[in-house]
């Protein structure tokens, strides 16, 4: 479980490092519109094939196998997985020179926090 979700992780990251204008496309849409969407968009956001659903999906495979806690829903843990993943990749996106000037490097920041991440999600 908590190897697929690593997989997920990096096929995430590599999505925004090889299409970024998209991943902010996606992302800022998403955040303008939520608001405006209505019952059967919201249906369609988290059926089964959505990719939220996919990683509660994978989240509770790895519940299910020992290797990620158990102490919380799987729905719960995909929106604080989802938040500060986006979170972090977003800022990258807008702020990444603000880390540059204090000598970071964006791809060691996006791994430390999946180390971070995965620290907190194993059990």
């Amino acid at each position: 479980g908590i190897e697929n979700l690593r997989s997920l992780g990096t096929a995430y990251v590599e999505f925004f490092e090889q299409y970024p204008d998209f991943f902010l496309l996606i992302t800022q849409f998403h955040a303008s519109n939520f608001d405006k969407v209505d019952e059967e968009q919201k249906a369609t956001l988290l059926c089964a094939e959505s990719p939220l659903m996919f990683v509660s999906k994978v989240i509770r495979e790895g519940q299910a196998d020992g290797s990620i806690r158990d102490d919380m829903s799987a729905e719960e843990m995909t929106m604080i997985l989802w938040s500060q993943v986006t979170g972090v990749l977003e800022f990258i996106s807008f702020r990444g020179k603000l880390s540059e000037l204090f000598g970071l490097n964006s791809h060691d920041i996006i791994q430390n926090t999946f180390k971070i991440i995965a620290d907190g999600l194993q059990k």
